[in-house]
């Protein structure tokens, strides 16, 4: 059975040592620009480098958080944001802007891209796209059930990172404006005001009762955590990078024990402790908990209606986590091997304990000197080698080859020992830190690219290449909601309308014939809804009014490839739908309407 990746999030570096100590494999952080939590602490420079060292030495993983919409003049800060990490050792970054993505995966090659769960991946076909783009990893939206993820997993050839813990949004898939347009402060540039943990009177007039009816409550899955190993997912998220230290600590920990105990025992994990679910249930929860979308697809019983805020913690709980977590140093088990003999140098070599074939250093110091009174016990020596505190390290053998009259100032011993100590740290860290022979997943991306483009320039370069693109005059594409809508735009020269699915169900068809009229080379095109689901069985009917193909440009071009507009006849179809298609048999029906019965999904 695979083992998961347990990841926990970090908004200091204090919740960062805490993620370590509690036994995440991997950490994910956010820097001072890009991040999604720009209220968190968050890393300056020196401390994403620093981090870096500390992760690779004890052999985990650091992913940086790039996940904001980018402004135009922001793409260009990027790459000197990003270089310094990426050359340090930086093991992925988390993007939702699909510019930065590309952009990313041209400037690093060998950097893991990972799309974050705001990219909206909710089927196999869009985690297909990014990978076309170099994405390595997706994070699927979070109202995923967990056969649609299972089957993600399975069909995409790309790992998978799901959401087993904390926060949820009211928001599909965090796609959220709400705090944008009620605060200037948007949640897709990481200045999320939270506007759905304010309360609401759900009936008009002063007669409602005050409640939350946006806030959700936290996600907890640890009773889940078998069903999620088995359906493949790579990666098990927890959410929180606003949390303290202790909640990072502490709920990691819980996690990791019982991904433990699943892969011990897969058949006899048996339940999760009375204690393991009070420390969850402990830790900064909204009220109660909830197992997500992953069993269950909306309901009331999602929702903290009464109380939006964190419950209080068990301080008994804290101080447990403070003092068995915290507080103890992390530390890797090392070998050290001392030579002392008089008229030679000392020579102290240091190798990771445990491993087949260990990463090793040495170093050599001040000359050994002939004892004149009292020579060097093997005690002696052992004590101030075993003197490993605050470098990362526990000797757990020492081995001395060293004669009767020897003799060096305890100074000089101590010195080697932080020297080799050093030198041994930088190379285990080297040593785990990520290989940047090739981009695992990118295909396509050139392995140099400086600076970014005008779009003139684009285009004259394509051109002179002999793509066939113009260099000419752009043309204006609007994505409209109303009829006045599509006529303003027509009248300002837009070329290309995209017009809501909703016409479907309105009175559009008189005001589609005037627009052909009155803009004959106008294209229209049917808008498909945001978000789509991949459950859809064959047999479920669209029912869609005769007069669309005679208006719509994408029903001539999707629904009709011979582009006839045939509405009395049987043929194949295909729906543009998010971000690939619907197939399906169109046939007439005696109303007069058009039923069209998709049968399977494809790209376009």
């Amino acid at each position: 059975m695979k083992k998961p990746e347990l990841l926990a999030p970090a908004g200091d570096y204090t919740c960062f040592q805490a993620a370590l100590k509690a036994g995440a494999d991997a950490v994910y952080i956010g820097g001072q620009r890009f991040g999604a939590r720009a209220y968190a602490g968050n890393f300056s420079d020196t401390e994403v480098e620093d981090a870096l060292k500390e992760a690779h030495f004890y052999g985990k993983r650091l992913y940086l958080t790039v996940n904001t919409l980018l402004k135009q003049n922001e793409i260009g800060e990027l790459e000197d944001f990003i270089g310094p990490f990426y050359e340090a050792g930086l093991d992925g970054v988390i993007v939702q802007d699909i510019g930065a993505l590309s952009l990313l995966g041209t400037l690093f090659p060998g950097l893991e891209l990972h799309a974050s769960t705001q990219m909206t991946v909710t089927d196999v076909r869009g985690a297909e796209f990014l990978k076309q783009l170099g994405v390595c990893r997706v994070v699927p939206a979070r109202e995923l059930t967990l056969g649609e993820i299972e089957a993600l997993c399975r069909e995409s050839g790309m790992e998978v990172e799901a959401f087993i813990h904390g926060a949820m949004c009211y928001c599909y898939s965090g796609q959220c404006l709400f705090s944008s347009l009620l605060g200037g402060r948007s949640g897709n540039r990481g200045r999320c005001a939270q506007p759905c943990r304010q309360p609401y009177r759900i009936l008009p007039g002063q007669n409602g009762q005050e409640c939350y009816p946006l806030s959700l409550k936290d996600m907890c899955t640890i009773e889940f955590i078998p069903e999620l190993i088995k359906a493949g997912i790579d990666s098990f998220k927890i959410e929180g990078r606003m949390k303290k230290p202790e909640y990072v600590a502490g709920v990691t920990s819980v996690y990791r024990r019982r991904i433990d105990a699943c892969l011990d025992s897969p058949d006899g994990a048996g339940k999760v402790s009375a204690a393991d679910m009070h420390i969850l249930s402990s830790l900064y929860i909204r009220s109660e908990i909830s197992g997500g979308y992953y069993h269950r697809h909306n309901g009331r019983e999602m929702i903290t209606l009464d109380q939006p805020g964190y419950a209080g913690c068990d301080e008994a709980v804290l101080q447990n986590i403070r003092s068995g977590i915290l507080e103890p140093e992390l530390t890797v088990s090392v070998i050290l091997e001392a030579s002392l003999h008089p008229g030679r140098p000392l020579r102290l070599k240091a190798a990771l304990a445990g491993k087949d074939i260990p990463a090793a250093v040495s170093v050599e110091g001040q000359e050994v000197q002939t004892a004149s009174k009292r020579p060097l016990s093997r005690e002696d020596v052992e004590k101030q080698l075993r003197r490993t505190g605050g470098s990362g390290f526990r000797a757990e053998d020492i081995r001395l080859d060293m004669a009767d009259n020897a003799f060096l100032p305890v100074k000089a011993l101590n010195e080697a020992r932080r020297q080799v100590l050093d030198l041994l740290k930088q190379k285990t860290a080297q040593e785990n830190g990520p290989v940047r022979t090739a981009n695992k997943c990118r295909t396509d991306a050139p392995s140099t690219a400086k600076g970014i483009p005008s779009c003139a320039a684009a285009v004259s370069e394509n051109t002179q290449k002999g793509s066939g693109i113009p260099h000419g005059p752009l043309s204006v594409h609007a994505s409209v909601k109303t009829i006045s809508q599509a006529y303003s735009c027509l009248k300002e020269g837009a070329g290309r309308l995209y017009l809501p699915h909703t016409f479907l169900r309105g009175d559009w068809e008189a005001a589609l014939k005037d627009m052909k009229n009155e803009f004959p080379g106008a294209e229209l095109y049917l808008s498909s809804p945001l978000f789509s689901v991949n459950r859809m069985k064959p047999g479920w009917n669209v029912c869609l009014p005769p007069w669309v193909p005679d208006y719509l440009t994408a029903c001539r071009r999707h629904l009709y490839p011979d582009g006839s507009g045939c509405t009395k006849r049987t043929g194949r179809a295909v729906l543009p739908w998010n971000t690939g298609c619907i197939c399906g048999t169109v046939k007439p029906m005696a109303s007069g309407r058009i039923k069209w019965i998709p049968t399977a999904r494809r790209w376009s």
